[in-house]
């Protein structure tokens, strides 16, 4: 297929260089993974060196707020299928940041609990087939995480 017929249906060709803007939202997207990373890798190094314990009392404390997240995200919804507005939950109020911001130190703590997960696991001889649930849990709480902070730092690009 030429250049031209590439053209002409409005797809670019996979090589071209990018238009500015979106070359500068490809890099911010690079940057935001570099520091969910770098986010993983300071709790890592804080749990492996004992600064952070799962307790029995961080796990209750942890859960629970985590529970009340997904309940907050479920009404949220049902709200919406309702056409009732939450504006606490999306505008760039000083509310809203501290709700993500609250978010986002829970899903960087839920690490905290992947990693205790995984230890206790290798610790009691748990079977091969269990490395997955870790690997699973370590994902979707990075993919969480993730999301999160890009949430937060769209309500912090909206005040400027």
């Amino acid at each position: 297929m030429s250049d031209s017929a590439f053209e002409a249906t409005g797809t670019s060709l996979p090589f071209q260089a990018l238009p500015a803007s979106e070359a500068r939202a490809e890099s911010a997207s690079k940057d935001h993974v570099i520091d969910a990373m770098r986010g993983f890798a300071a709790l890592l190094v804080a749990y492996t060196t004992h600064l952070i314990r799962a307790t029995q009392r961080f796990k209750a404390v942890v859960i629970g707020g985590t529970l009340a997240i997904g309940l907050l995200y479920l009404v949220t919804i049902v709200l919406q299928l309702f056409h009732v507005a939450t504006p606490f939950m999306y505008d760039s109020s000083a509310l809203s940041i501290g709700i993500s911001l609250a978010i986002v130190g829970f899903a960087a703590l839920n690490l905290i609990l992947d990693f205790d997960l995984i230890e206790t696991g290798v610790a009691q001889g748990a079977p091969r087939y269990m490395e997955w649930y870790g690997a699973f849990g370590l994902l979707v709480t990075l993919v969480w995480l993730y999301l999160e902070i890009l949430r937060l730092l769209s309500k912090l690009n909206d005040r400027r």
